[in-house]
């Protein structure tokens, strides 16, 4: 095995790409996507995994393997290289192209990094890529996203979306995906100005205290949150958009074990159901170009069930939709998140 070096496949180097994917539940995560195939084969295939896949306590180290498949019948794959970058700040080592031996049908190589990320260190998302001669003439690609995040700090580090406008500049606000948000003057008229105390189910939350216009919640896609405490129960803040929202995320407790749950959120805009607990519900909401819609809209109170006697170290949310949402389809909206 040899790290490249000179101008040797240099034309290749523009073609590494970062992409930043969302953050992934504890243990080991793959992603690949393969390339040009001819019928009933799907080409070569690059598949990752990350391990830790959860960054809890930076600095870490991450070990990463890249492994590259020769699925179809046909040439051989010829003059390898094997690249994996990551977010800003992560180093990758070793850096740069890597050569593995060309690949008959059928067969596989598998590279291993160590990335370390630094203390203080955000981020996700690792890149994989491979390319490759299928031919004297012929340079092909693939790419595979492998997942690897660093927990957020708290829910506020985690917000990654606007949902309270003021009356009069609503332009920020984009909830919903179709430019609708919460009233920040409706709000504090129901007594929730921003940093307020929220009461509900027995708990206390601190209702966001950004200022109106600023992100003030996060997109439910499986962010990892660090929540140190103990109590009964796991409690939320939340509502939902373009019909109910449900999904799994996962309790990470200090000795190691985990603890699955089912967060499901009802609609902002439609009648609160039986049984649910909306604990906000504000007479109208903020529509597109400072105007307002007319109609009662809800933030709900949700409570899990902790296991007793366990210390929570990060709470994995529900990987519900990516952010910012899109018209037409459901995303979950946390604004609160309390242990008690």
């Amino acid at each position: 095995m040899k790290i490249f070096s000179g101008s040797l496949r240099y034309r290749f180097a523009a073609a590494a790409v970062l992409t930043v994917a969302g953050v992934a539940t504890a243990g080991a995560a793959t992603g690949a996507i393969g390339g040009p195939a001819g019928p009933g084969c799907k080409g070569p295939e690059l598949t990752g995994t990350a391990s830790p896949a959860l960054i809890l306590n930076p600095p870490q180290t991450v070990s990463v393997t890249e492994t590259l498949t020769a699925n179809c019948p046909g040439p051989e794959l010829a003059h390898i290289v094997l690249y994996l970058t990551g977010p800003q700040g992560w180093t990758v080592t070793p850096p740069g192209a890597r050569e593995v031996p060309s690949l008959r049908p059928g067969k596989a190589d598998t590279l291993t990094w160590h990335v370390q990320v630094p203390a203080g260190a955000g981020g996700s998302g690792l890149t994989a890529q491979a390319i490759y001669d299928t031919g004297p003439h012929s340079t092909d690609s693939v790419r595979a996203t492998i997942a690897a995040s660093v927990a957020y700090p708290s829910v506020a580090a985690a917000y990654d979306n606007t949902g309270i406008t003021n009356d009069t500049s609503t332009g920020p606000g984009n909830i919903d995906g179709s430019g609708y948000s919460l009233s920040a003057q409706a709000l504090a008229a129901a007594g929730y100005p921003p940093g307020s105390t929220v009461t509900a189910g027995g708990l206390s939350f601190t209702w966001p205290g950004a200022a109106a216009g600023q992100p003030d919640n996060i997109v439910a896609g499986g962010q990892a949150i660090l929540a140190g405490g103990s109590g009964a129960t796991l409690g939320f803040l939340a509502t939902s958009t373009y019909g109910p929202a449900s999904g799994t995320g996962t309790v990470l407790y200090t000795d190691g074990t985990s603890q699955p749950f089912t967060l499901s959120v009802p609609d902002w805009y439609v009648s609160p159901p039986s049984g649910s607990d909306p604990v906000i519900t504000l007479p109208y909401r903020n529509a597109p170009g400072n105007a307002q819609d007319q109609h009662p809209v809800h933030v709900y109170y949700l409570g899990i069930p902790l296991t007793q006697g366990k210390t929570v170290r990060a709470v994995v949310l529900p990987d519900v939709s990516s952010s910012p949402p899109v018209a037409g389809s459901a995303a979950l909206h946390v604004f609160a998140m309390t242990i008690g």
